[in-house]
């Protein structure tokens, strides 16, 4: 995912789809805003400055007028300002402290059950074998890309252990969500997904 940015030359496709009456150019993902700030505005450089809505928009050619593009983050989470409120209900109380325990419990269980396996936040540079942890607004993910084909054993068990984790936890702690994807796993406070934000964006527009 670290290196899945845009093609170069894509703002053009992007504007002559803006430009077509009556279309809103909309990004749905389970990344977060900065994430597509980042694929959207910068073509592969890393930068540290907070989403710029203003920056996410496109010119029409034929008009010369500017149009927004809407992002949804987190599978509905977390939504660019110019949507107002996310379409996923808040945390509760409850579920923000039952979030806090999944972001702190379930790294050290990764911990102490693979203790030679380093557990980081952001991977160095060809960082190899190690458990990368995504803190997200609803909960944790556990990324296992960097093991690679030669040690899918290892990443498996993680990912194994990580959906574990989910059975044990949500039957002690009230419901979790589990969302699986490609070398990752996601425990979620909440079950946000990207049908809830289809359906927002049409009640919206």
């Amino acid at each position: 995912p670290a290196g899945g940015w845009p093609a170069e030359g894509r703002g053009a496709g992007r504007e002559g789809l803006g430009a077509a009456r009556s279309v809103k150019i909309a990004i749905l993902t389970g990344r977060s805003l900065t994430d597509i700030d980042q694929y959207l505005r910068h073509e592969g450089k890393e930068f540290a400055d907070p989403f710029d809505a203003a920056a996410l928009e496109y010119t029409d050619p034929h008009s010369g007028e500017r149009g927004k593009i809407y992002v949804i983050g987190g599978y509905g989470d977390d939504v660019c300002p110019d949507l107002g409120e996310p379409c996923a209900r808040k945390l509760s109380s409850e579920q923000v402290v039952l979030r806090q325990r999944l972001i702190a419990e379930l790294p050290a269980a990764l911990a102490a059950q693979f203790p030679s396996t380093p557990i980081t936040e952001k991977l160095e540079p060809d960082q190899t074998n190690a458990i990368r942890i995504e803190i997200k607004d609803n909960g944790i993910a556990i990324h296992t890309r960097s093991f690679g084909e030669a040690h899918g054993e290892m990443a498996e068990a993680i990912r194994t252990f990580s959906r574990n984790f989910y059975a044990e936890k949500s039957a002690q702690w009230g419901t979790l969500h589990s969302i699986p994807g490609s070398e990752v796993e996601e425990l979620s406070i909440t079950n946000p997904n990207k049908g809830h934000s289809i359906t927002y964006l049409a009640e919206k527009f």
